[in-house]
């Protein structure tokens, strides 16, 4: 007789050729000999099988967590190449403001000094003409005498 679930072999008794002998020993309370350590059983399976998913399961851990360090360090660097950008757009700026005042100051300082110089000019001129008509004048008054 056999040892285990007589009403799962039952039906495997009544196959030609078949004998209960020759189906493996179910029984809980039988130690696997050493042949059967080396057939795979439900067990070996089984656990074949959970160690196929725990290892994927971690390597998807892994690739989860260098893609989230990948990404975090894009980002950062990223950020700090807009931080980088942005400073020296903003010291391009105001090297500009500044060659623009400076641009601005010389033009008001040419003016007064070109105004200046035809001041001068216009002065000597006036001068000259007084100097011109004095002379005229005086000319013209020894002229009447």
């Amino acid at each position: 007789a056999a040892d285990g679930f007589p009403f799962l072999l039952a039906p495997l008794a009544q196959v030609k050729g078949m004998s209960s002998r020759d189906l493996p020993n179910l029984s809980s309370t039988a130690s696997p000999s050493s042949d059967d350590t080396n057939s795979p059983g439900l067990g070996r399976t089984v656990g074949n099988v959970a160690d196929s998913v725990f290892s994927q399961a971690e390597s998807f851990t892994k690739w989860v967590q260098s893609s989230a360090n990948s990404v975090g360090s894009t980002v950062s660097s990223l950020s700090q190449s807009v931080g980088d950008s942005a400073r020296r757009a903003g010291d391009e700026v105001e090297k500009r403001r500044v060659h623009v005042w400076s641009q601005v100051v010389s033009v008001q300082e040419n003016s007064v000094k070109f105004l200046s110089s035809r001041m001068q000019e216009a002065a000597d001129n006036v001068k000259m003409r007084k100097d011109r008509n004095k002379g005229i004048v005086s000319s013209i008054a020894v002229q009447e005498r």
